[in-house]
């Protein structure tokens, strides 16, 4: 009250007095509760996988897209049970815009399946960043910043165990050590996006088991870095900790304060990294490289783009570019980069298997496939998005008034470099695990706001409206992707039947794999009237495959659709 006294005695003349500020809201009795929900997702994310063979990336992907879609659900419900209301940043509505465009290409997309499903792993990631950041402001950010972590590390150690002999149909089969992510790329990219995770862990625990713990996540993150040879990892890696050291010479230059015990602190966490990497060397792996020495050719060819995997991905480039070129504003629709791409490909082109389709579902980078799926406008929002949280990340990095702030912010700008620099040159935040964890621990880590900043929740009846809303979308799109999960298991017997198939065309009408095996299946007993259907369905999401194609042709619905 004294405070408040001088503050209105101080006041100018005539200016009303000083008002007390309202006190933070509580946290919510749910909040603990969405807490576990979230690490409980962090941890289903990092191990959701089916054993259906025959979809095999799909067998990966499906049930992450799954928890990335419960939990998106479980959020947006908790946010709008809060009493008071986050304040919208600016970099909310970058985000919020390029969503909007997003939506706006894929009602204009020519599979709208396929583009849903894309779509809606962007605006579950969103959902998923704006609830941790309501976890945050309820106190709770560590907690998520740990559980993220954790789920990372957990991947990255069954990818270990894959390559040290572990045997599990869970695990990939065809890019090992992918463990449960199915790909080891991207067991790289979520050990690259680790690392400054496990430094802000290891240097802010409040006790030496915590430091303990995170630093032994560094080292299986560096271990993990090292057996995946994954090149934009490397990069990521040595990027964002270059980025992280400049910011933290800066704040010392400005006076800021060195916390106490952090050397040692950061050099056990060093040393673990340092374990990490020689049981990477030390230890006889079942990993079957071409190379005589593989990671020393990974080295030497870090940033080599004239020949192997490098120049194919250039071409890949150039070739997308003519996507972009060909509709500017709102892209070829999202997802639908692969049915595309085979337009604009020369013959020969690495990125196209004999079926004249792509041999991945995306192409090597989150950038460029944003700008060939989504346009340019949304592209520029997103990329505004990301350079929005880091400049302010690393100016609060630099002036906070305190350590915890700080590191926070370090933390902050070394995960969105570490992301960006893998998005470069890979497929990641397309992908569901990667999007949750990186989206949780990005909300996180965004700092709390003041008290002045919090506004009034809606009134009852509208907030009551918002939530049931919000409730029916999510059930809706939860459902879908649980039908998609249903269809996989349908159809992945060798001997389905086309009742079964069509079963399973009718849960996932966006599958090409699933349309042209029951396609396929009713040629095969001399159906073709049946068979036309899906085959066109089929044609229609990949026009440039093969196979589709043969079947209408075989019959004699081809020249009809070429004239639709």
């Amino acid at each position: 009250m004294a405070r408040l006294a001088a503050a209105s005695d101080a006041s100018p003349e005539g200016a009303a007095p000083a008002l007390p500020l309202p006190p933070p809201p509580p946290p919510l009795r749910g909040s603990r509760r969405m807490v576990l929900g979230l690490a409980l997702a962090a941890v289903a994310v990092a191990l959701a996988a089916t054993t259906h063979l025959r979809f095999e990336l799909d067998r990966f992907f499906l049930p992450k897209e799954l928890v990335l879609h419960a939990m998106a659900l479980a959020g947006v419900l908790y946010v709008l049970r809060r009493p008071r209301v986050l304040p919208l940043a600016g970099a909310d509505v970058l985000l919020a815009a390029a969503l909007v465009l997003g939506i706006v290409s894929s009602v204009v997309a020519p599979s709208p399946w396929v583009a849903m499903r894309a779509l809606s792993l962007s605006l579950s990631a969103a959902l998923v960043f704006w609830t941790a950041r309501a976890l945050a402001h309820d106190g709770h950010g560590r907690l998520v910043v740990a559980a993220a972590t954790a789920a990372m590390a957990l991947s990255a150690a069954l990818a270990l165990g894959q390559a040290y002999g572990l045997s599990s149909d869970f695990f990939s089969l065809n890019r090992r050590p992918g463990g449960t992510m199915g790909n080891r790329n991207t067991i790289a990219h979520l050990a690259a996006i680790g690392v400054p995770l496990a430094v802000f862990g290891a240097a802010g625990a409040r006790r030496w088991a915590g430091t303990l713990a995170y630093g032994g996540a560094f080292g299986v993150f560096a271990w993990a870095l090292l057996l995946t040879r994954s090149r934009a990892a490397w990069l990521a890696v040595g990027v964002a900790l270059v980025v992280v050291a400049a910011l933290a010479w800066l704040r010392r230059r400005r006076g800021g304060d060195a916390r106490e015990g952090l050397s040692q602190r950061l050099t056990a966490v060093g040393a673990r990294a340092a374990v990490g990497l020689g049981l990477a060397f030390a230890l006889p792996n079942t990993l079957t490289w071409k190379s005589d020495s593989p990671y020393l050719d990974s080295v030497r060819t870090l940033v080599d783009a004239t020949d192997g995997s490098g120049e194919g991905r250039m071409r890949q480039y150039r070739n997308s570019l003519d996507l972009v070129a060909a509709d500017p504003f709102l892209g070829v629709g999202p997802g639908h980069w692969p049915s595309a791409y085979p337009a604009v490909a020369p013959r020969g082109d690495p990125s196209l298997t004999r079926g004249n389709t792509t041999a991945n579902p995306w192409p090597s980078s989150d950038l460029v496939a944003l700008a060939a799926e989504r346009g340019l406008p949304a592209t520029m929002l997103l990329a505004a998005f990301a350079l929005t949280l880091a400049w302010t990340s690393a100016r609060r990095a630099v002036r906070a008034p305190d350590r915890e702030t700080a590191a926070a912010a370090l933390a902050r700008v070394g995960l969105l470099t570490a992301a960006l620099a893998c998005g470069a040159f890979d497929a990641v935040l397309l992908l569901a695990a990667p999007a949750l964890l990186v989206a949780a621990a990005l909300g996180a880590l965004a700092p709390a706001p003041p008290p002045e900043a919090l506004g009034d929740a809606p009134a009852r009846l509208r907030r009551r409206m918002a939530a049931r809303a919000a409730r029916w979308v999510g059930v809706v799109v939860v459902a879908l992707a649980a039908g998609r999960v249903g269809a996989m298991a349908l159809a992945d017997a060798p001997d389905a039947s086309p009742a079964r198939l069509r079963a399973a065309a009718a849960l996932d009408p966006g599958s090409y794999r699933i349309q042209l095996r029951l396609a396929e299946r009713l040629a095969r007993a001399r159906r073709c009237d049946d068979a036309v259907g899906p085959a066109a369905a089929a044609h229609r999401m990949l026009p440039e495959a093969g196979e589709p194609r043969r079947l209408l042709r075989r019959c004699g619905a081809w020249e009809e659709m070429r004239q639709r």
